[in-house]
C-alpha cells in the first residue's frame, strides 16, 4: 500500500548532522549515543529498553571524556571500534560526500502527503526537525508542527506526543477532527501553557538589548552604547569550562546555573528585573565583536531565566567556532529556538564562554583545519569581547507579537 501520511518524532531526516553544531562535536550526546546502542545488541534483546536505559546512565556517568584522541573513545567506552562513531566525528563539515550521500531531507521535502513533526524544545534533533519542517513549507507543503517541553528521553512528553500523532493519523485516514485549531502548536515553558500558531516562526518584534562593562544587560534604547571591551576570558581546555544541562540524549536538559556562572571563564550579563512579563517565540541572535589568540575559536552562549531566590536555570544555548584573530571581528551566533515567558520580577541573563565540556568536545584551539578526532594537544587561550560603533555587542530576542 502507498505511504499515506508521516509523523515523524523527536528525531530528524538527516540525524547524524545533529552531532555536529556549527563546527562544535556534541561529545556527551555522541557517548550516550554509543552507549545505549551498545546496551542494545543482541546479547542484550532480553533486557528491557526502561533497564537498558537506566544502565547506560549509569555509565555515561563515569565515562572518560578527557580520553585523546577522541577517535579511539569508542573503546574505552564500549571496549571496541564503533565504526559509525569514528566515521561521524571525523567529519565536521556538512558537505562531506559522506553526509550528503545520507541525506534524507530531500525525501522528506518530495512526499506530497500530510506530515506531522514532533519534536522539543530541548531535543538534540530540535534543529534537524525545524529544517524538515522548513523543507516541506518550501517545497509547498502543508506540514503540521508540534513543539513541546523537555528533552530527548523525557517519557511524560512522549505521552502527549503520542497521543496527538494518534489524533493526526485518525485525522488522515478517517476525517475525525484534527484537535488543533491551527498546523503549529508550541509549547511554552514558563506559562506551562501551548499556543497555536498559523506558522513557523511566528512573526516577532526584534528587541536589542546590549551588553554593558558592569555585566548588565541593558534596553537598547538606554543611554549611549558602549565602546571597546565589554569583558574577557581565558579558556584552558585543561580546565574546560563544563556543561550544566542543555540537549542530550538522556541527561536532564534544565539545572539551575549559579555554580557554572561564578567561574572566572564564563561572562555573565543580567537585566534588570522585568516590569512585564516578556514572552519570546523563535531564535535568538547575538552579535559580538571578538578578539582572541586562539587560532580555531569557540564560543558556547546562553539564555537563562534568573528567579527571585537567585537561581539561574538555562532555557536556550548556540555555539560557533570561526577563525580567530587577534583584531575584534564581528561575529553572529544564533541561539535556541525557544518558546518561554520570562515572568515580571525575574530577569534574563546571558552566558559567553568558551565550551562546555562534556556535552561539547573541547576546542583544542590551535588550528581551524585540524582534525579533533585525532587531535592531542590543547592550547589555552583569551577572549576580549568588543563593542565598535558598527559591531556593537547586543543579543536579540524574538518578543512575541500577540495578533
Amino acid at each position: 500500500a502507498p505511504l499515506r501520511a508521516l509523523a515523524p518524532s523527536i528525531t530528524a531526516a538527516d540525524l547524524p548532522l545533529s552531532f555536529w553544531r556549527d563546527g562544535a562535536l556534541t561529545l556527551q550526546a555522541m557517548g550516550e549515543w554509543m552507549t545505549l546502542t551498545a546496551e542494545s545488541g543482541h546479547e542484550h534483546r532480553h533486557v528491557s529498553f526502561l533497564r537498558r536505559q537506566l544502565r547506560a546512565s549509569e555509565r555515561i556517568r563515569t565515562l572518560p571524556w578527557r580520553h585523546l584522541p577522541l577517535r579511539t573513545l569508542d573503546e574505552r567506552v564500549v571496549g571496541r571500534e564503533i565504526s559509525f562513531f569514528r566515521e561521524w566525528i571525523a567529519r565536521p563539515d556538512p558537505e562531506d560526500p559522506y553526509w550528503t550521500a545520507r541525506r534524507h531531507g530531500e525525501r522528506v521535502a518530495a512526499f506530497d502527503g500530510p506530515v506531522q513533526i514532533s519534536t522539543r524544545w530541548h531535543d538534540l534533533f530540535l534543529a534537524g526537525a525545524l529544517d524538515d519542517y522548513q523543507r516541506l513549507v518550501a517545497a509547498g507543503r502543508s506540514p503540521r508542527l508540534r513543539i513541546g517541553p523537555g528533552g530527548h528521553g523525557d517519557f511524560r512528553s512522549a505521552i502527549g506526543e503520542l497521543r496527538d500523532d494518534l489524533a493526526f493519523l485518525e485525522h488522515v485516514l478517517r476525517d475525525a477532527p484534527h484537535p488543533w485549531p491551527t498546523r503549529v502548536r508550541v509549547y511554552i515553558t514558563g506559562a506551562k501553557r501551548w499556543r497555536d500558531l498559523p506558522a513557523w516562526p511566528p512573526s516577532s518584534l526584534r528587541e536589542r538589548w546590549r551588553l554593558a562593562t558592569d555585566g548588565q544587560l541593558l534596553p537598547g534604547d538606554t543611554g549611549p552604547a558602549p565602546r571597546g571591551a565589554v569583558g574577557q576570558f581565558r579558556y584552558d581546555p585543561l580546565d574546560p569550562t563544563p556543561s550544566v544541562g542543555g540537549a542530550q540524549i538522556l541527561s536532564a536538559p534544565v539545572a539551575d546555573n549559579r555554580a557554572l556562572e561564578a567561574r572566572d571563564d564564563v561572562l555573565v550579563y543580567t537585566t534588570p528585573a522585568l516590569e512585564r512579563d516578556l514572552e519570546l517565540i523563535g531564535p535568538v541572535t547575538l552579535r559580538l565583536g571578538v578578539a582572541t589568540t586562539a587560532a580555531r575559536a569557540q564560543l558556547f552562549v546562553r539564555v537563562c531565566e534568573v528567579d527571585g531566590r537567585g537561581r539561574s536555570r538555562n532555557v536556550c544555548d548556540g555555539v560557533t567556532t570561526f577563525r580567530g584573530d587577534a583584531s575584534a571581528q564581528p561575529v553572529t551566533i544564533t541561539l535556541g529556538p525557544l518558546g518561554h515567558r520570562f515572568r515580571a520580577g525575574r530577569r534574563l541573563r546571558l552566558q559567553v564562554s568558551g565550551g562546555a565540556f562534556p556535552r561539547l568536545a573541547r576546542n583544542p584551539g590551535r588550528d581551524v583545519a585540524l582534525d579533533i578526532a585525532t587531535e592531542r594537544e590543547l592550547v589555552a587561550a583569551d577572549y576580549t569581547l568588543t563593542a565598535t560603533e558598527t559591531t556593537p555587542c547586543a543579543l536579540e530576542l524574538p518578543v512575541f507579537d500577540e495578533p
